[in-house]
């Protein structure tokens, strides 16, 4: 910190810290000048307050400290809380401890999250949302599926003679779907189990028939996710 300096000319000048010690010339008349060091102010507390303010607890004295264990004993304590004496009597009673009940975590967990999952199950709001939103995905493609499953069976029971156009055309739909199908899959599965499954189960969802039953598998396991979050899903997903 700057040092203030009086030369015996009456010149009041400022010094830098790093010349405390040496001796310099007065600008204006010339003589040498000794730049003293600041002298340290005393504590305006004292010793003890410095020592409360940095949480320094001083060893009980020998007027303060328990006769059978030595830690501190206050003064209007009749039972020492550390071993048990009585000041009265100068017996020792039972002590029972009572441990501190933990306190709750406010961090926002899951409690359906197996050991074993890497995906993130977790209630936090983003991920939450986007389970609800993969959900709603997974559940527009399982009704489009099935739509294009019974207009494709009610097809081969009549008989219809479809034009080739629009036959290539069901089968474009159908093919999107599929794919539309397991993009929700993996990223859904992804969130609720890990990658590792999540892309599993997105190839066995491309499986004609067989792939319904996965899309459905990923759905429930969203559905619980969601109602531990409560929130509230219907047919076509969260509310």
């Amino acid at each position: 910190m700057p040092i203030d300096v009086v030369c015996q000319c009456g010149k009041k000048l400022v010094a830098k810290d790093e010349l405390a010690g040496k001796t310099v010339r007065c600008p204006q008349c010339k003589q040498p000048l000794v730049i003293r060091a600041p002298q340290a102010e005393p504590l305006a507390g004292g010793i003890g307050d410095l020592l409360d303010e940095e949480g320094y607890v001083a060893p009980p004295t020998a007027e303060n400290a328990c006769p059978s264990c030595g830690k501190e004993f206050r003064a209007d304590a009749v039972i020492c809380v550390h071993c048990g004496l009585d000041r009265r009597s100068g017996k020792k009673v039972a002590v029972t401890r009572i441990k501190e009940a933990p306190r709750p975590s406010l961090e926002v967990g899951s409690p359906y999250k197996s050991p074993q999952a890497g995906g993130s199950t977790t209630g936090r709001r983003r991920d939450i949302q986007s389970i609800a939103t993969f959900q709603k995905g997974i559940l527009f493609s399982i009704l489009l599926r099935l739509m294009i499953t019974v207009v494709a069976i009610v097809i081969n029971l009549a008989q219809i003679e479809m034009p080739f156009a629009i036959l290539i055309i069901l089968n474009l739909i159908s093919i999107a779907t599929v794919v539309i199908s397991a993009v929700f899959v993996i990223l859904l599965g992804m969130k609720v189990y890990n990658t590792a499954l999540g892309i599993l189960f997105g190839i066995l969802a491309c499986i004609p028939c067989i792939g319904l039953i996965f899309l459905l598998i990923v759905n429930g396991k969203a559905t619980s996710i969601l109602r531990e979050n409560g929130i509230s899903v219907g047919l076509m997903g969260a509310k």
